[in-house]
């Protein structure tokens, strides 16, 4: 569940103009003849499971939000079933906004929230799509990224934001810029998604850089990698094998978060199963998927070219230890390893 901002009292006004929004959208939802788009998911819930996921190999969204309608679907046939965790997710949104927006703008939350009204949002915030979905991703990563609440609400808001583009893959494009903003923001961020971030970053990416501002391309590397295995997953349909992946990558995720196991180095079976993604995409493909995964490619070989050169290492600060300081460290294992020499030595060798 998301948190909640940290000075959740809001006045009578505000909450009467929450309701009167989750009431309105409710009754717009109840009333009105669901649009094109919304018949797709209708029609894709009421399949069976192996024509939902031949019906998905072809479709451009996330199959994640089609999935939990089919699951709802297969439990009660009311199509208010399928509306109402979208009225939820977008009246938690709205709430999030008017906290943030209220707060920053001086207008309080009451009148960011009578804002919503707008009839777009009235009409979208029920509908039977991943909108709603999307919409709470990035209410709670604006809240996250206004800096007021206590860090680790504001942290886990920013990485269940982080959700949006299993919802709708163009949350991808703002979770991006949304990080960025993050930058300053989670500068003193926990050191458990500091952590998790090192993990999943050096890992994807590699332990060493290429100069300003030619690492931005760094980027590239991730989003070969997932739309490459959406390729596989949609047309190899990998299976048991495949949640198999997914579970060990949360495991590992856990890992890095909850008990500090930071390093890329530990988890290698990750990474070039991750990397299949661009190897499918750069061999398989073309058009722009194949010169994205080409890219993504590149970027890769010039990392690899800096690791033999022992250039732009991520660990340059560790990497250029005095040779005193390495047999201080190396002493220091030893004492609790159990072996206790009488005196560290003063003096490395001279070259590594």
């Amino acid at each position: 569940m998301l948190p909640l901002p940290h000075d959740a009292r809001a006045p009578r006004a505000y909450l009467a103009a929450l309701a009167a929004w989750l009431v309105a959208a409710l009754v717009l939802a109840w009333l009105r003849v669901p649009y094109d788009d919304e018949w797709f998911s209708l029609d894709a819930a009421a399949l069976s499971h192996p024509e939902l996921l031949r019906t998905l190999a072809r479709d451009l969204h996330p199959p994640w939000v089609a999935h939990l309608d089919w699951l709802i679907a297969h439990a009660t046939s009311e199509r208010l079933a399928l509306q109402l965790p979208r009225l939820a997710a977008s009246a938690l949104a709205i709430h999030l906004l008017s906290q943030t927006l209220g707060r920053r703008t001086g207008l309080g939350p009451t009148l960011v929230a009578l804002a919503c009204f707008h009839p777009l949002v009235l009409f979208y915030g029920g509908a039977i799509r991943w909108y709603p979905f999307v919409f709470l991703a990035q209410a709670a990563r604006l809240w996250a990224l206004s800096g007021t609440a206590p860090e680790p609400r504001r942290e886990l808001a920013f990485v269940l934001g982080g959700l949006g583009p299993a919802a709708g893959y163009i949350d991808g494009l703002f979770l991006l810029h949304d990080c960025v903003w993050w930058v300053p923001v989670g500068a003193g961020m926990h050191p458990s998604l500091l952590d998790l971030l090192t993990w999943l970053g050096m890992g994807l990416v590699g332990p060493a850089h290429p100069e300003w501002p030619w690492w931005i391309a760094a980027v590239l590397v991730p989003v070969a990698m997932l739309a490459g295995w959406r390729c596989l997953w949609r047309t190899e349909r990998p299976g048991p094998l495949g949640w198999w992946l997914v579970t060990t990558l949360a495991v590992w995720a856990a890992a890095a978060a909850v008990m500090f196991v930071w390093s890329p180095r530990y988890s290698l079976l990750l990474w070039p199963i991750a990397t299949l993604g661009i190897v499918r995409l750069a061999a398989r493909h073309r058009g722009p998927p194949r010169i994205l995964g080409l890219a993504a490619v590149g970027y890769l070989a010039v990392v690899t070219a800096h690791v033999y050169a022992g250039t732009g290492s991520l660990k340059s600060d560790l990497d250029d230890l005095d040779p005193t300081v390495c047999a201080e460290l190396a002493h220091a294992d030893l004492v609790l390893a159990g072996s206790r020499p009488r005196a560290p030595p003063t003096e490395g060798p001279s070259s590594r």
